[in-house]
């Protein structure tokens, strides 16, 4: 199974658009930090959306930046008939509780 990281960087490889949303990978202007209550809000979307879309949260990240304040990076599964959906989801925000979200879909396995 390839790591978090390897499949962030095969859903990111034909597009660059970070200055609009943080990118998948961490920046050397980003700190990891454990989760904290600050991130509530973009915990809050992350359960919307994976409630709707019927994704298994499989892994989450926490950061702060300058630049774009708290980020938080998660991996999302979707099982069917055997197959698994990778969705890679970045949650940010400057200013809680106004929250910003980036979903990429990273391919499915079978």
């Amino acid at each position: 199974m390839k790591s978090f990281s390897d499949n962030i960087m095969d859903s990111q490889s034909n597009f660059d658009d970070s200055d609009y949303y943080p990118p998948w990978e961490s920046t050397n202007d980003e700190t990891e930090v454990p989760y904290s209550t600050r991130f509530k809000s973009c915990e809050e979307v992350l359960a919307s959306f994976a409630a709707s879309s019927k994704d298994k949260i499989t892994e989450r990240r926490y950061f702060v930046s300058e630049r774009w304040g708290i980020i938080l990076r998660a991996q999302a599964v979707t099982e069917n008939k055997g197959w698994q959906d990778t969705t890679f989801i970045t949650c940010w925000s400057k200013t809680d509780p106004n929250v910003e979200i980036a979903v990429a879909v990273g391919g499915s396995r079978h």
